[in-house]
């Protein structure tokens, strides 16, 4: 039996990417609920309710690191909507790489989206099929390996 790896589509890599921006935003707007309910202050005491007011665009940045970092990080190699997707991240030579190269990654993500998303082209450019944030942490996102009869 063989394993064969491609690098993964860009369709694939979008539709995962908005699956998972799907799941952190209904996280995130169950945090922010339970924070900051539109009922009114959270109470803490008899009579004194919280002064925390959540900062949503933050929570959702923090979720998003943190999920992606730990799980790209992980033995899983992939976030929920990479797995749907059937894809994985790895190290420019198939390696698995660790939470703080994953951290790295999609902190990295905003040199992508500025300007006028500029780094997703990058993908169209060349062999390796990497968008800016892959380039500065020397990772690529590649299909799940088929293992094929011989």
């Amino acid at each position: 039996m063989d394993t064969e790896t491609d690098k993964s589509s860009f369709a694939k890599r979008f539709l995962a990417y908005a699956i998972d921006m799907l799941f952190i935003s209904v996280c995130g707007n169950i945090i922010r609920i339970f924070y900051d309910p539109p009922w009114g202050s959270l109470v803490i005491y008899e009579n004194e309710t919280a002064d925390f007011k959540l900062n949503f665009p933050v929570l959702l940045l923090t979720l998003q690191v943190l999920y992606f970092g730990l799980l790209e990080g992980s033995s899983l190699q992939a976030t929920f909507g990479k797995i749907a997707m059937s894809l994985k991240v790895t190290g420019e030579k198939g390696e698995k790489i660790n939470p703080a190269t994953a951290m790295l990654r999609n902190i990295a993500r905003i040199a992508s989206i500025l300007p006028a998303f500029a780094g997703y082209f990058m993908y169209f450019i060349g062999d390796k099929k990497q968008c800016l944030h892959d380039s500065i942490a020397s990772t690529i996102v590649v299909d799940k390996p088929r293992v094929t009869e011989t």
